[in-house]
This record gives C-alpha cells, structure tokens and sequence, in this order.
C-alpha cells in the first residue's frame, strides 16, 4: 500500500508518530532512517536526532529486505532486539509513502512478540514432550471435533491395531467404528458434555479411556479429547494371577477337607477291620461289613484325587526317567484308541531325569492324553514330544482336536470343571495333573483356541546329580511300635489294629513327647507310624529329630494330607515308607513287614 502525502503532511505525520505508543522507524529505499518516534527511540537506546541519517542495518542488523507488508532480515521476520528492557523479539509492519518531493518512504511499525514467541516455542515444546510420551508409551491421544470427526490420533498403542493415523484423522467416527456401538455411545456421552473414564474394547485390544468435552469461548462443546491406555496385556496378567491365586485357595480348602475326612475314614476302616476279626460275625454281617469297607474306600478315592490336585498326596522322590513315563503312557492309552486315531511319541535317545514319584507323573501324563483322545472323536493325531531345553525337561502333548475358548480355556484346571457329558468325567483328571505337575515343582501352560487344536507343555527341573542312596532302615531289636497322631479317633483304632495284629504299641498325641520317648530309649522302637499335620511340632521336625537320634530307625509317613509345607525333599527320599489315610489293617500290616517291623506275638484271629 502507497500513501502520497501533501506538502506540510509529512510534518504533521511527525507528530502524530509521537503519539504513537508502537516504535515507528520511517525509512527511504536507500535503507537510511528519515526519522523514527520516541517509541523507537526507546527501543533502540538512541535519541531521535541522532539516529537520522544512519544505515537501518544498524538497528535491524544485515540482510534486510522489504517483504510486501513486512520488514524482513535474513531470518525472516523477526528481529531480535538489545534494548534497554533486555532482548526484545519484533515484528515490523510496513507501509509505502511518498514525501513532498515525490520520494518513496517505507514506515515501519513494529509489535512486540517475544511474549508470544516464547509461548509458542513453549506449545511446541510440550508438544514435542508429548508425542514423545505417545509414541514411547501403550497410549493413545486422540481428538474429535463438535460432529465427531477426528483431528487427532498419536500414539505407539496403534501398533496394537495394526493402523495409523491415516485410517482416522480428518473421518467421521461414526463412520470408522460404525460396528463398534460400544464406543460410539461413550463418544456420544462426551460430546454431550460429560468428563468420564471408561474401559472399552477397540481392534481386539481392551483399553482404559478418559473423556474430556473441549468448549470454546462461549462454554460451548467444540469437541472431545481424551487418552486411552491399552490394558490388554496387564489384563491378562491378571487374570493368570487372579486364577493362580483362586487355585491355590481352591487347593488349600481340598487339602483341608481331604485331610479331615481321610481321619475319619481312616476310623471306620480300622474299626471295620477289627470287626473282621471277629470269630463271631455271620455271613450277613460279614456282608454288610464288606459294603461299608466299600463305601469308605470309595469315599478314599475321591478325597486322594483331592489330595492330588491340592499337592498334598504322598510321593516318595526317586530319579525318573520320563522317556519310560512316556512310553508306560503310550501302552495304556494305545489300545483304547478308535476309529482314525493315532498317538505319535517322539522322545530323545539321551534320558530325561526328574526327581520325582513316577506313578504320580504318569497318572499327569495319562489324564492329558485321554482328555485328548475323548476330544478327538473317532478322528484325529495325539501328539507327545519330550525334550530337554534351559536345564528342565520339557514334554508337550499336542492334538488336532476341536480346541477350547477362552473361557473354557481359563478354568480347565479347576477341580469338577467338565465339559463332558453328566456322568461322563468326574472333572478331575486335569485338577489332579494341574496338582503332581506343581507338586513336582513344575509349570503347566495350556494353549488352545476353537478349531485349532490344543497344546499343554508340562516342564520340570532336570536332576543333574544323583541323591546318595539311603541306607535301608532297620527295625533292630525292639519290639514297640511308636504311634504318633494327634486325632484321638485315629490313634484309637490304629492302635488296637496294631494290638490286633501282635504288635506292642505307645501312642502319643504330639511330636515333642514322640522326640524325648526315643531319645530316652532309642532301642526300644522297632518302628515309627508319624503323623505329618499337627499342632506343635510338626511331622517333619519329628522326623528330623528322630533321624538326628537314630538314623536307622523306620518311619512310616502316616497321613491324610502332606503339602509342601509339611514333608520336604530329604524327608520324601528319607522315610522307609508311605501310608496314605484311610488305609486297611491288610494295608498296615504288609507297611511294617516291608519295613521289618515283626509281631510280638500272633495275630489275633
């Protein structure tokens, strides 16, 4: 723009220019000051008298230019000023004038921006920090205006999606998430007005949002913005802890009532075995005898697949190679196979040795692969590899089966959790394997989705050193038994079994006074039937202590439940034998003849 100003204008000009709050620097296009008012003056720490006449470059520094509407420098239109305030930031407006001889002026007006500079590096500051956090952190930023359209999507949790910004930005939400309803409503619930945060499910992946309405000047809803973390994977943590935990609760309230009632039917079998050695029993009451002898049994079962999975059966620790628990698994199952199934077992020429009860490893063994077979129908491939891998034995049994949800997935171990017809499965075959596998300090993981197929990998420490081999106890010359339990109905129907069968017995409610009994006259026991859960002193620091006493002595771990907490591994390897509660006289009796426990005098008869 080109302003001509009269004769006597410019003049006047000048003196409104004092006015003028804004520094004004009036310049010819030789680039030399014509004048400049006090603001300027101010400005640049000069007087205006002095300042006419000198190059502009002095005050605007070299590579000036006149832009159209603007005064320029080499780096473009911001000019960094020395003044008496400090370093100020200018922008100089212009304007084209022509004095009375016809000589065009420029009028440069100047606005001072170092305010609004120093904001906006602020702005792109925090911008920079926070597309740093988003492309660093499993979040999303995101932004849409007043019709739910985007203008905004960062974030290094789009990863999880598979998409980026290009699918979103400048889009209708309703028209990209049309099948998300979930979502829509939670947008809707924003723009209304509402400040939430919500957890919402988006491509797959669960996702903890908060929703911000934006309002302009007027309060009016102008858009939403809000963050979203994906959650999916610390769900799933916690998940897999929250089912460890309720596992474990589960197994402790097994352990517990398995433990109370193998007492009570360790009472009624000993008992019913007294009775049978009555001379005066008749055929109907030897019959009615044998059923009862039958339900506690059946009754024994069921809690010792308690026992189980709970990790409190009895296992005696001894080397095992899990190439002949394969294979001994492989022999049961293989003719039980129909129509097109096949078993294939793939095992290493080198064994793999865990320490261990073989017969338990092979029952876990065994409930996996008939659970594949019964889901395999008339069709199908079991698959069975072990390996070694890392310092533990690997063995992973596969099929080709139907496979499992998730839902059916998560819940697969939990003791009478069946898919399997009523009457089919009892539920707890894999709680039971679930059980020996933690018992034998191990992993199981299962993975499995519908239509293909299931896989559980069962790993284990590998034994790398040989236990010493302990020598076989001897019951000596003493002819007491040392009973030691405090359930006073078990003690008195162990105790007259024993007396029944011609064994002299001392029965003890507690551990400590068992201790002082054999350290006052070791040679007296001929052998020991402990107890291992007890108030007190428990079954194992007698255990210890006796040992610590005599190291020869038979002990016979006699009881209803035994976690981890109660037998350790020296112990398992240690004891002369097992007797798991309820048992039978017959079962008794045959325990102390292998021990080399003998009568002192003739059974009863």
């Amino acid at each position: 723009m080109s302003v001509a100003l009269a004769p006597g204008q410019l003049a006047v000009s000048s003196r409104l220019l004092e006015a003028v709050t804004a520094p004004v620097v009036i310049i010819d296009r030789a680039g030399i000051v014509v004048s400049l008012n006090g603001a300027a003056a101010r400005l640049f720490g000069l007087d205006a008298e002095s300042a006419s006449g000198l190059p502009a470059t002095l005050f605007f520094g070299d590579g000036l230019r006149f832009a159209p509407g603007e005064l320029h420098s080499s780096h473009g239109p911001h000019f960094r000023i020395m003044s008496a305030a400090g370093t100020r930031v200018m922008r100089f407006n212009t304007m084209s004038i022509h004095d009375e001889h016809g000589a065009e002026l420029l009028v440069c007006t100047g606005t001072d921006v170092t305010e609004h500079i120093a904001t906006m590096r602020r702005n792109l500051d925090l911008e920079r920090q926070v597309r740093t956090l988003a492309t660093n952190m499993p979040v999303v930023l995101w932004a849409v205006d007043a019709r739910g359209v985007f203008t905004l999507l960062e974030g290094r949790a789009l990863e999880s999606f598979g998409t980026g910004r290009e699918g979103f930005v400048g889009k209708s939400a309703w028209e990209v998430l049309e099948r998300n309803q979930a979502v829509l409503d939670l947008l809707s619930r924003g723009l209304a007005g509402e400040t939430f945060s919500a957890t919402f499910e988006l491509g797959g992946r669960q996702l903890d949002g908060w929703f911000e309405p934006i309002r302009d000047e007027a309060g009016e809803i102008a858009g939403l913005a809000g963050v979203a973390a994906d959650i999916t994977d610390r769900r799933r943590q916690e998940m897999v802890v929250a089912q460890s935990q309720k596992m474990e609760s589960l197994g402790v309230m097994a352990g517990s009532v398995a433990h109370d009632f193998n007492n009570l039917l360790t009472a009624i079998l000993g008992f019913a075995g007294l009775l049978k050695l009555s001379p005066a029993l008749d055929p109907r009451d030897r019959e009615q005898l044998y059923h009862i002898e039958q339900a506690a049994r059946r009754g024994a079962d069921i809690a010792g697949r308690l026992l189980s999975f709970s990790r409190g059966g009895l296992a005696r620790f001894v080397p095992v190679d899990l190439r002949e628990v394969v294979q001994e698994t492989a022999d049961l199952v293989g003719p039980t196979l129909k129509g097109d199934m096949r078993l294939a077992i793939h095992v290493p020429e080198a064994a793999v040795t865990v320490e261990g009860d073989g017969a338990q490893l092979q029952q876990a063994v065994l409930n996996i692969v008939l659970n594949a077979r019964d889901a395999l129908g008339d069709r199908g491939t079991i698959a069975v590899e072990l390996g070694m891998r890392a310092g533990r034995a690997y063995l992973a049994i596969s099929d080709d089966g139907p496979g499992m949800d998730e839902s059916t997935r998560a819940r697969i171990f939990e003791p009478f959790f069946t898919t399997k017809e009523s009457g089919v499965g009892t539920g707890l075959g894999l709680a039971i394997t679930y059980g020996v596998v933690r018992g034998h300090r191990g992993e199981i993981d299962c993975t499995s989705n519908p239509g293909d197929g299931t896989v559980f990998e069962l790993r284990f420490p590998l034994l790398t050193t040989i236990a010493p081999v302990i020598p076989e106890a001897d019951a000596g010359d003493g002819n007491l038994v040392l009973l030691v339990d405090d359930d006073e109905l078990v003690r008195h129907s162990v105790s007259q079994t024993l007396s029944a069968l011609g064994y002299n017995v001392v029965e003890v409610a507690n551990g400590a006074l068992a201790v002082e009994l054999v350290r006052a006259r070791p040679g007296r026991f001929a052998a020991i039937l402990l107890d291992l859960v007890m108030p007190g002193m428990t079954g194992r620091e007698v255990f210890h202590a006796i040992s610590g006493i005599r190291p020869d002595l038979p002990v016979l771990v006699c009881t209803g439940y035994a976690a981890d907490a109660h037998i350790d591994d020296a112990m398992k390897r240690s004891i002369a034998g097992l007797l798991q509660k309820p048992f039978t006289t017959e079962r008794l009796a045959d325990a102390l003849h292998v021990v080399g426990a003998r009568p002192s005098r003739g059974a009863e008869a």
